[in-house]
């Protein structure tokens, strides 16, 4: 600790192809294809009157 802040210390970084001046967290697996999102959209109107038909 001689060095003080300043100086370069060996973390011990390793892994991932990781080294002292590039941390890599993960590496991505995933297949060729994404999969694809899907949404289902009802107008505002039937939401209240569901939450009129349970507070009933």
């Amino acid at each position: 600790m001689h060095q003080g802040l300043l100086g370069l210390s060996d973390m011990g970084i390793t892994g991932y192809d990781s080294n002292a001046y590039r941390l890599n967290w993960y590496t991505d697996r995933s297949g060729p294809l994404l999969p694809e999102p899907w949404v289902i959209s009802v107008p505002l109107f039937a939401y209240r009157l569901l939450m009129l038909a349970w507070a009933l």
